[in-house]
């Protein structure tokens, strides 16, 4: 189909479009608390509001996301490795200088700590054929626990004119992403490029 030369070539077979919803002019919000196994804890909350004779409108949201228990066991350590933390945030802001165009401008921030695959991954055996991972949720001789740290700062600007017969469409974004590796002893090692 169409989706590799609109999304880039990993898109062959198929493409999720994830459009986030854009401030309105109607007073509005929700909240969200969820309670998990094992130890997860969940949090949304959203807030919409029209802002100066319904020419502006701003929408903000955020949530948190975080695993202490979790399913794989280390057993040199006694830990468990699959704990994750993440939290978010987003703002966003639209004008709507008359009735056919509209500007939007977002912000988003984004902060994570989850497992590296290196810790999740099962070994199913040594070398020499002996079983080294007892189970899938069992990890043995792993004497190295890491984190991956995970910042990424995103703004948007999105301008739309109808014409009438066409739509003129301009988008700019700008991104800062920065990742690196800790163990859990606190020492930082930076990303690989």
């Amino acid at each position: 189909g169409p989706q590799g030369p609109l999304y880039g070539r990993n898109s062959v077979g198929g493409a999720i479009n994830v459009t986030s919803q854009a401030p309105e002019n109607a007073l509005g919000g929700r909240v969200v608390l969820r309670y998990g196994e094992p130890d997860r804890r969940y949090v949304e909350g959203v807030v919409n509001a029209p802002l100066a004779n319904d020419r502006f409108a701003v929408r903000s949201a955020g949530s948190y996301d975080d695993q202490d228990g979790g399913h794989i066991l280390n057993l040199t350590t006694g830990n468990r490795i699959d704990t994750q933390r993440f939290a978010g945030i987003r703002g966003s802001l639209r004008w709507t200088p008359g009735d056919r165009t509209t500007i939007d401008l977002f912000y988003e921030r984004y902060d994570g700590r989850t497992p590296p695959f290196s810790n999740l991954g099962r070994r199913p055996a040594r070398t020499d054929g002996t079983v080294l991972d007892p189970g899938p949720f069992l990890r043995a001789d792993l004497n190295r626990e890491g984190v991956a740290n995970i910042d990424e700062d995103s703004v948007f600007l999105i301008a739309n004119h109808d014409f009438g017969f066409a739509t003129l469409n301009l988008a700019a974004s700008h991104r800062r992403r920065d990742a690196a590796c800790a163990h859990v002893r606190g020492q930082r090692f930076p990303a690989r490029p």
